[in-house]
């Protein structure tokens, strides 16, 4: 039906008229709000999509973040042997996080700067930082970045095991019979009475650097007395006991610790071979109150030989063939090296390895590192002699120089890009 201007007017002439046209003025009115609202409604929700994305993006750089420092940057000094000559030198590439998300994470690392401009190079770190960067990516070409500058953290020593072992060959003797070995190793934080528990979480009673030494280690002991090496991931419900003998991924350079503590300007030395037969009264190289850093060298027929009512407490580091008879007791941190790391001769006629004995009823409290890192070493436990790992004596050790000691990673300062 058609209408003219002359009808038209006369239509909004007319009461009816005017309502329709009202209405369909506010029916405009309210679909101009409606979709307005519908249009904001999907912005507020990108935006919030978006935000949230983002948030979730920060996050997974955060893992990847601490992802490369657990597991890609292992304790020690500087970090050298994880630089590269064309940075950023790549540590994590495109993991998944959270397992089966869309969101993944790639982590760089490369020397300070501020190093660089000083004398550092790409591949020399003097400073001790060096810089991460992880970049995650998310849905929706999400992106966000996070730098942190990592050092070494000074805070307490954790070393790999009560006993570690970084051997690439090792002969080692546990007797039976004559002088059968019938001691104790033990991860378990244990206090200086040999029963009472520590707080500190277990570590592996022995820590190995490869599987083989490992297996020789367990071959050598014995499955009998697989009860005798506890700590973590020790299981007697089955039969023979699963020992706590477990491989160590984050190799420590053993030499470098003996090295740094010798060079120490508090060290007490004894570089001409050091024999102690204190079986009247006790001889002492520190105490709980007044713990001392104690080197001992080999010189030639010299060895070292500590016997009798021979304590200790601090760091006692010993070069070259040892023996720890009697009731030696220490607190702290034990170190044993094949001569020639300071100098030193040689036992003339000796074996290649240098090796280390402990025998009767020797116990030291603390931890017991046997070197060189990647080389032959030579163990030898007999008697009721022992090894506890003790938090309390290794903190004693920490004190003394916690510089000499290798350090897990610390992020002292972050920011995102």
């Amino acid at each position: 039906m058609y209408f003219g201007r002359t009808s038209l007017l006369k239509i909004l002439k007319k009461t009816d008229g005017i309502a329709l046209f009202v209405a369909i003025l506010v029916m405009a009115v309210i679909m101009l709000f409606i979709g307005g609202g519908l249009f904001l409604s999907r912005i507020d929700a990108k935006i919030t999509s978006n935000f949230k994305l983002g948030i979730q993006s920060l996050e997974v750089a955060d893992a990847g973040l601490l992802h490369a420092l657990r597991s890609k940057i292992p304790n020690g000094y500087e970090f050298d042997n994880i630089l590269c000559g064309t940075p950023p030198c790549p540590l994590l590439s495109s993991i998944t996080f959270p397992p089966g998300s869309d969101f993944t994470y790639t982590v760089t690392l490369e020397n300070d700067p501020d190093d660089i401009n000083n004398g550092g190079t790409p591949t020399d770190d003097t400073n001790y930082v060096v810089v991460l960067l992880s970049t995650a990516n998310g849905p929706n070409d999400t992106k966000r970045e996070v730098q942190a500058y990592v050092n070494r953290s000074l805070v307490s020593f954790s070393p790999p095991g009560a006993l570690y072992i970084p051997a690439s060959t090792a002969t080692f003797n546990f007797p039976t019979g004559k002088g059968e070995f019938t001691g104790f190793i033990t991860g378990d934080d244990t206090d200086y009475d040999g029963v009472t528990a520590g707080s500190q979480q277990s570590i592996p009673g022995v820590a190995t650097i490869n599987a083989t030494v490992g297996d020789s280690f367990k071959s050598a002991m014995g499955e009998s007395r697989y009860n005798l090496v506890q700590g973590q991931d020790y299981d007697d419900s089955i039969t023979p006991p699963t020992p706590s003998v477990l491989d160590n991924s984050d190799v420590i350079d053993v030499n470098k610790i003996a090295l740094n503590f010798y060079n120490h300007a508090s060290t007490v030395k004894y570089l001409d071979g050091l024999k102690l037969n204190c079986k009247g009264s006790p001889c002492t190289l520190g105490t709980d109150a007044s713990p001392q850093i104690t080197y001992l060298r080999e010189a030639g027929k010299n060895h070292i030989h500590l016997d009798g009512l021979v304590t200790g407490s601090g760091v006692l580091i010993t070069e070259g063939r040892t023996h720890l008879y009697g009731d030696f007791d220490f607190h702290g941190l034990v170190v044993n090296v094949n001569i020639g790391v300071t100098g030193g001769e040689a036992n003339p006629g000796g074996a290649d390895s240098d090796p280390l004995v402990l025998k009767d009823n020797a116990k030291i409290f603390g931890a017991l590192l046997v070197g060189p890192t990647n080389g032959d070493q030579d163990l030898t436990m007999k008697d009721n002699s022992k090894i506890y790992y003790n938090k309390d004596a290794l903190d004693m050790a920490q004190n003394l120089c916690g510089s000499c000691l290798p350090q897990p990673p610390k992020i002292f300062s972050w920011f995102s890009k």
